[in-house]
């Protein structure tokens, strides 16, 4: 079967990053229609009704979000997964997608995909609720709209955690989500962090590729250092994303970027109050603040 590397992470934590690196270094493939929403039946994201996962949404009525435990697993699902993923051809190069839904399915994925090699990223609380914060503004080329007030991954009891002020909204999904990865921290086989693949990202996508081959990088593959985005919140930035930014120019490296400010730093009490929020969810997974 072919070899699947599953990317996970709340959104706006460098999950696409790690993707483009993979493919960059040649020893990946991305066979996937953009998340491979398609593939997972997590059609329309934010509220599926597809098959295998949209219908596991749909018969909670959307209350415990885009969550799916072991037990919600069938063979009917493995078949059917296995066997688009063996259509999607040339079995031996890995395949990669990244997906931020399965941050809270990972129970239910490994049944479906037992030998998958699941990468986990994570990125402080501050700077990716700032960056999921940018969402809640309309904006040109900003993709899907919230829906319900709510945007990206839904942990269960997602409805509990709306709140009018979308940043203090922002840090609870945080926290959420990532908290529920820290309880299924056992099923991940590597974890990164934004910042460490930011500067070293040669290092992280030679243990990714030893993890699905056995092998290091050939040593034509040339990943450079880009510039991370963590001091965003402190000065302000533009709408758009940068990852949309990154795919019109073809480049990883966004270093030499001036863009116009459209989104207000985070004030003082903003910032102590994510912290507050996220705080322990944080301190478990030793990320700097």
């Amino acid at each position: 079967m072919t070899p699947l590397i599953v990317i996970v992470g709340l959104q706006k934590s460098g999950t696409t990053l790690l993707q483009r690196f993979l493919e960059q270094s040649g020893c990946f493939r991305h066979p996937f229609d953009g998340e491979g929403d398609d593939f997972w039946g997590n059609t329309p994201p934010f509220s599926p009704d597809g098959h295998p996962v949209g219908l596991v949404y749909q018969a909670h009525r959307g209350d415990r979000g885009h969550e799916i435990g072991a037990d919600e697993w069938t063979p009917e699902a493995s078949r059917i997964l296995q066997a688009r993923l063996t259509a999607l051809g040339e079995g031996d190069v890995p395949a990669v997608n990244k997906n931020p839904y399965h941050t809270v399915r990972l129970p239910w994925l490994r049944r479906v995909f037992p030998h998958a090699v699941v990468v986990a990223m994570l990125r402080r609380p501050v700077p990716n609720v700032f960056s999921l914060f940018k969402k809640h503004f309309p904006h040109p080329g900003a993709g899907l709209p919230p829906e319900e007030g709510w945007w990206g991954v839904k942990p269960a009891g997602w409805r509990t955690l709306a709140d009018p002020d979308k940043a203090v909204q922002c840090a609870r999904q945080w926290q959420a989500v990532n908290d529920k990865l820290w309880r299924d921290r056992g099923l991940i086989d590597r974890v990164v962090e934004y910042g460490a693949l930011c500067a070293r990202p040669r290092e992280v996508v030679e243990d990714v590729c030893r993890l699905a081959t056995g092998r290091g990088l050939p040593e034509t593959a040339v990943l450079a250092p880009v510039p991370d985005f963590d001091r965003e919140y402190s000065r302000g930035a533009g709408l758009k994303s940068k990852n949309r930014i990154s795919r019109q120019t073809g480049c990883l490296d966004l270093s030499g970027l001036n863009e116009r400010i459209e989104l207000r730093p985070f004030s003082r009490r903003e910032i102590a109050e994510i912290r507050e929020i996220c705080g322990a969810t944080a301190k478990a997974w030793r990320l700097p603040k």
